[in-house]
């Protein structure tokens, strides 16, 4: 087996290891939440709040499997935001997250070690810069409710 096979099957089977050393309760996890009369949905974004996520792209950061470049994300911002804004607003209306947005590239990163032992590694994501953003947008909503 070779070093990308491996691992592939380390990363994807990783989780299954470890929920055995998750221990059981026995706590509904609603529990924990108070009762409210406030709901949550999600908003879709305005035209300005996504031109305000383009303009603050790191530009250093590393291209996703759709190979466009932060730098351009953020150069062409004032451009490309309409298009943005729509797309995410569908997205959002519909409940459909593009599919190009959930691939990532994953590099495994050796944190300290053999390098043979693939435990030894932790992986990074590399996914595109659209998703990024659309991912800061959902977030700041999110956190903001809560």
């Amino acid at each position: 087996m070779d070093i990308a096979e491996t691992n592939n099957e380390h990363f994807s089977n990783v989780a299954q290891v470890l929920v055995h050393d998750i221990p059981l309760v026995d706590v509904n996890p609603e529990s924990y939440f108070e009762q409210t009369d406030c709901s949550f949905s999600l908003q879709t974004p305005s035209l300005s709040i996504v031109l305000s996520y383009l303009k603050k792209i790191d530009e250093k950061k590393a291209t996703g499997l759709d190979r466009i470049p932060s730098k351009l994300l953020k150069m062409a911002a004032s451009i490309i935001a309409p298009s943005l804004t729509s797309i995410f607003s569908k997205s959002i209306l519909t409940g459909i997250y593009p599919n190009d947005w959930k691939a990532a590239k994953v590099t495994p990163l050796l944190k300290k070690g053999i390098k043979l032992d693939p435990n030894n590694y932790r992986p990074i994501s590399k996914i595109p810069v659209v998703s990024k953003v659309f991912e800061k947008i959902v977030n700041n909503q999110l956190y903001r409710y809560l």
